[in-house]
């Protein structure tokens, strides 16, 4: 028990009521000043000063503060919001002392200077409000990013460095996150727009009953003068309705000017802007209606126009006022009467307040209640005199509409899921090891929110469904907890080269260069020409500067990140798209990306490299050089016969003869030429410990699967599913069969095959059979070779429409080779094309599961279908993918590739878990397997075994039992008959992968 306080101090409680506002700020500053050194005291961690309070008033708008970071506190309605202010230097954006509706960043730095503390009029009770309010935000907050980054608790348990190090990356993301997305709501303030991720949302879901609603009136309205000109009575109208078309027939022609799908679209979304862009929470009658009237008048005037003025655009009110300026003005429509347009603009505002509807408390899952609340609040106070000459007071009232606290708390949630999005959020690598995967939701980050597979929240609900409930696609996620649980780092010697080259000014080995091209110098002359061809040369130095960028801008992200985890061992966690292909979640920095990524990446465990590590690591080395198309043995030779420069390479990167620079993957090069090096020179090799991935790629692995599920020998041999002494090239034998329709051609005198005899190459068709298996078709194969011709120097190539021949001859003599090398693969993939198409036409997308039991739903659908074309801009209408009709085309063009990729996803994460069993580390990117040198011959093996595994299966059989099973009543074709190949050969076959 406490002992009473001396007498000589005065009494608290007369203090309090002698000095209110003092004692008020008094506490605030010294909750301040506990929830700084006792709920923060990390270091690293953005402090909050009592500048960024605020008292917000009212409800909640579209640019207000996350409850969680920001702290925003709520006081009566009645009180003017104000902002404590001290003196801080404020930093990217600002706003008026005033403005409770933007955002202020306040920066660490804090002004030296003293100033008085502010004054605001602010009671003992409220403050405690406040103080509790705060309580539970950081209740709040703790659940979210964890307590070991919060503050300290006695309570909980001792949390290990690595994690503490995750956990603080990950709170960084967030905070990232957080400045971005305000960044983007501020930006959306400044431009009239309401700044808020829920607009398209609260759009789709409005927009049904308030679309049903005015088209009915129009309907009543047309109906009503129908009547009226046929001299019919009105007596069988009901009342309600009668009074109503009454009330139309001043503004009626008005409103059916136009269909409903405009109109109900210019309602929501005008009155969005206006109401969420405001600083105060009520938006006068008058003002709204007199918006809509003009918005609506202008889409009337854009749609007689657009044709003659295509170029007016679309946007904000500017728009909208040189719509109605042109239309009087120069096209001399006739204009709207101003009365008849706000009465046009209230009749609007009763229908969207009879429509627009919010789960009860802005939860979802509550009962509907109106999101918008029309009252009359006081304006002023004016006094007259009656006729007794005595004064009588009368108080004034304005019509406002204003959000309802449910639409209030439920655009409020919004910016917590768009903070906290999988979309948004900058997720960066993990010191920890990741969370393992055990359900849709359940895995990868921490605290972080993440999910198993990427879909957008308007994608599919049905496949998310599914997966949700899918009970036998444990190998997916033992698979990619197998990725994750891979522990990297980064190889601190290249990381250096690419610290010294960017240092230099770049522009060597996909480093962009720091300095823009130089613009072209504009010519004295008039000549027509010369000037247009500096506009051309001008048009495209800019582009190329523009390009140079975005590529700068790139690799700053890349290298923030390389040096924010130097030194440290890191992991990436993963998960899938929608056909179950396996990608790192940070963005930036990962083995997957280009070849500055890999090459500065390599594993944190190391194993001895041993005699056959180090033949494995040269053949890495010669693959990463560009000599992949020799002889396993050729390779070593070439190797053997550069060891000198790689050496060289090694020891003076930048300033030594640069064997690594010429090499078609420079910075993975430069990696193996470390490591081969500090092999070599070690006192026993095959004890040094190597930790560079050493990668076994597929031949062309989309026509490998193709092949085996059409047991195609001849398709297999090019794609090296058969052993060969030397590894087959699959564009180089379709080359062959092209030369030889060429010359066949040109021999009975085709014109485009005598012309480009002798002039067709393997680069010319090489993307083209590369995307042959990702259903490239016709017109996008003679566009690829349209390009590749373009750059032949004997062929005329300003002459567009000989180009346009050639390239179709040329495209459609490819297909027909394609045809010929690959016969039961065509055949398959044909197949897959109809089964596709029947599908879509039945109208469901098509849907199958992948040999791990993950349920795959194509995406693709009519999306132009839920689009509404305005004066302001394209409004989507549509609140979930799946109520949209399927795109027949898109599902059947994307079917073949989608589902091959579905198989070189399973067949990876096959190999990936059977890796695990046998110990190896390993790390994926698609068709292109990475382990330890020691560990190749062991890789290798499991590679074959899995995939003979996969493909031994019955896979057409039950992908053609599934179709009938979804669609019972549609006649499929029967799988395809195919060859004669036995799986079993590819054990033997060195160049599958390799």
């Amino acid at each position: 028990t406490p002992s009473p306080p001396p007498s000589h101090l005065p009494n608290l409680s007369s203090t309090i009521d002698s000095h209110p506002r003092h004692c008020s700020i008094i506490l605030v500053h010294f909750v301040y000043f506990a929830l700084q050194h006792f709920i923060f005291p990390y270091p690293q961690q953005e402090m909050l000063s009592p500048s960024r309070f605020k008292i917000a008033s009212g409800t909640l708008k579209g640019t207000s503060f996350l409850r969680n970071s920001s702290f925003a506190f709520s006081s009566k309605a009645s009180k003017q919001a104000r902002v404590f202010s001290t003196e801080t230097s404020v930093q990217s954006v600002t706003s008026k002392p005033d403005d409770s509706s933007s955002p202020v960043r306040i920066s660490k730095k804090v002004s030296s200077s003293s100033s008085n503390p502010p004054t605001f009029k602010l009671d003992l009770s409220e403050t405690m409000n406040i103080i509790k309010s705060h309580s539970n935000n950081l209740t709040q907050m703790r659940k979210k990013l964890g307590p070991s980054l919060v503050g300290k608790n006695n309570d909980l348990p001792v949390e290990s460095a690595a994690m503490q190090s995750s956990l603080h990356y990950e709170l960084m993301a967030y905070d990232d996150s957080i400045k971005t997305y305000y960044k983007d709501v501020h930006s959306a303030q400044k431009r009239g727009t309401p700044g808020t991720s829920m607009g398209p949302k609260l759009s789709s879901q409005w927009f049904p009953s308030l679309q049903a609603s005015i088209s009915e009136a129009q309907r009543r309205f047309l109906h009503s003068v129908t009547m009226d000109l046929r001299g019919h009575s009105r007596n069988a109208i009901p009342e309600e309705e009668l009074q109503e078309t009454k009330n139309m027939m001043e503004f009626g022609p008005y409103l059916c000017e136009l269909n409903a799908d405009k109109v109900a679209s210019i309602v929501i979304q005008e009155t969005l802007n206006i109401c969420l862009s405001r600083r105060t929470n009520n938006v006068p009658v008058v003002r709204l209606a007199t918006a809509l009237g003009r918005t609506v008048y202008a889409q009337r005037n854009f749609d007689r126009m657009k044709k003659k003025y295509f170029g007016i655009g679309k946007g904000d009110a500017r728009y909208v006022y040189k719509v109605n300026r042109i239309a009087e003005n120069v096209e001399k429509l006739a204009a709207w009467d101003e009365k008849k347009s706000i009465m046009l603009g209230s009749f609007l505002i009763k229908k969207l307040l009879e429509s627009a509807k919010v789960p009860q408390g802005g939860k979802e899952g509550g009962i509907l209640v109106p999101a918008f609340v029309h009252e009359k609040l006081p304006f002023r106070t004016v006094f007259t005199r009656n006729k007794n000459l005595s004064r009588k007071f009368d108080v004034r009232k304005v019509g406002v509409i204003s959000l309802s606290e449910s639409l209030s708390n439920y655009i409020n949630e919004s910016h917590d899921q768009r903070i906290l999005s999988t979309g948004s959020l900058r997720y960066l690598p993990m010191t920890d090891k990741p969370v393992e995967w055990m359900s849709f939701k359940s895995g990868g980050y921490k605290k972080l929110p993440v999910i198993m597979m990427r879909t957008r929240d308007e994608e599919s609900r049905l496949q998310r469904y599914l997966i949700e409930n899918a009970s036998e696609f444990d190998d997916v996620c033992e698979g990619l907890n197998v990725l994750n649980s891979t522990k990297w780092t980064l190889h601190s010697k290249v990381f250096e080269v690419v610290e010294e080259v960017w240092a230099r000014g770049g522009g060597i080995c996909d480093i962009p260069s720091r300095a823009d091209h130089s613009l072209p110098v504009q010519p004295t002359t008039e000549d027509d020409e010369e000037q247009r061809r500096y506009r051309i040369e001008k048009y495209k130095t800019r582009k190329e500067n523009r390009n140079l960028h975005s590529l700068r801008c790139d690799l700053q992200l890349k290298l923030n990140v390389a040096r924010e985890f130097d030194g440290k061992e890191f992991y990436f966690p993963h998960n899938i798209d929608f056909r179950g292909r396996a990608y790192p979640i940070p963005p930036h920095l990962n083995h997957v990306g280009g070849d500055l990524n890999r090459g500065l990446l390599q594993f944190a465990e190391g194993r001895k490299i041993g005699e056959r590590g180090i033949y494995w690591l040269k053949i890495h080395l010669a693959n990463v050089a560009g000599q992949d198309k020799l002889s396993l043995e050729d390779r070593i030779t070439y190797v053997d016969n550069h060891v000198d420069e790689i050496m060289d390479s090694a020891d003076d990167p930048m300033g030594g003869k640069r064997f690594w620079v010429s090499a078609d993957s420079p910075w993975q090069t430069l990696a193996a030429c470390y490591e081969l090096t500090n092999c070599l020179r070690s006192p026993e090799p095959e004890n040094f410990i190597s930790r560079i991935p050493v990668q076994m790629d597929g031949s062309c692995n989309g026509l490998q699967h193709y092949a085996a599920l059409g047991r195609d020998v001849l398709g297999a041999l090019h794609v090296n599913l058969i052993p060969t002494e030397k590894p087959m090239d699959v564009y180089v034998g379709v080359l062959e069969i092209v030369k030889k329709y060429l010359k066949k051609d040109a021999n009975n005198g085709h014109p485009l095959a005598k012309m480009l005899l002798g002039k067709v190459h393997r680069k010319t068709i090489k993307q083209t059979v590369m995307t042959t298996v990702y259903g490239v078709t016709l017109i996008g194969a003679k566009d690829q070779i349209k390009k590749q011709l373009k750059d032949h120097p004997d062929l005329p190539v300003d002459d567009d429409s000989f180009l346009h021949q050639c390239s179709m001859y040329l495209a459609q003599t490819t297909f027909k080779s394609l045809g010929e090398v690959f016969q039961s693969a065509q055949r398959i993939m044909a197949w897959l094309n109809e089964c596709a198409y029947l599908m879509a036409a039945d109208g469901k997308p098509v849907m199958w599961l992948t040999p791990l039991g993950l349920p795959i739903i194509q995406p693709y659908r009519s999306a132009h279908q839920g689009i509404v074309k305005t004066v302001l801009q394209d409004v989507s209408v549509v609140h979930e993918l799946d109520s949209l009709p399927v795109n027949r085309l898109r599902q059947k063009s994307a079917f073949p590739p989608n589902y091959v990729h579905s198989l070189d996803a399973s067949h990876m994460f096959l190999t990936a878990i059977e890796c695990y069993k046998r110990g190896l580390s390993f790390a994926s990117v698609h068709d292109s397997y990475w382990t330890h040198a020691a560990d190749t011959d062991t890789l290798n093996d499991v590679i074959r075994d899995q995939f003979i595994k996969l493909h031994e299966q019955p896979l057409l059989e039950s992908l053609y039992e599934n179709f009938k099973s979804i669609c019972p009543g549609v006649d499929f074709p029967p799988i395809p008959r195919r060859g004669a190949l036995d799986l079993q050969r590819v054990r033997r076959s060195s160049y599958f992968f390799d």
